[in-house]
């Protein structure tokens, strides 16, 4: 199936996150609750009501050193304003460049599950090492005939 027969079928819905950015910067969270009860509006007839929300609002709220607006969306996804799946991209960078790194536990990893860096670690909340792959591992993976 292809993007717009996607969106067609009601499977996927592509929202305009700048003004949720805009309001983050503000303070102003009512726009977040407005996303949600179209979020909760968008599945309530589906078969499949888990929705699957992949935003990067936060991740650039961060990156432009809004750690505090950060947060506060961060908590407002905390109360888990619908069920679902959340994804939350961030750069790899911003755990380790000053002055994210000094911002990322208290904003980013205590309010996530999991905090994976796809190219090589996967950490838990309490930023514990669950699991690290080293480019040799890759290696020997894909020697082995794996795929990575």
């Amino acid at each position: 199936m292809n993007y717009k027969e996607n969106i067609h079928n009601g499977n996927m819905l592509v929202i305009d996150l700048a003004p949720l950015y805009i309001s983050a910067m503000v303070g102003d969270i009512k726009p977040f609750d407005d996303a949600r009860r179209l979020f909760m509006e968008k599945s309530r007839d589906r078969a499949d009501r888990h929705v699957r929300f992949l935003g990067d609002g936060t991740g650039f709220l961060f990156m432009n050193k809004h750690f505090d607006e950060c947060a506060m969306v961060e908590e407002w996804w905390q109360d888990r304003p619908f069920v679902g799946s959340y994804v939350c991209p961030f750069s790899k960078q911003s755990f380790v460049t000053f002055p994210h790194n000094i911002h990322a536990k208290r904003t980013i990893v205590s309010t996530h599950d999991s905090v994976i860096d796809f190219s090589a670690t996967t950490c838990n909340r309490d930023h514990q090492h669950i699991s690290h792959v080293t480019n040799e591992d890759k290696e020997r993976e894909h020697n082995a005939g794996g795929v990575s």
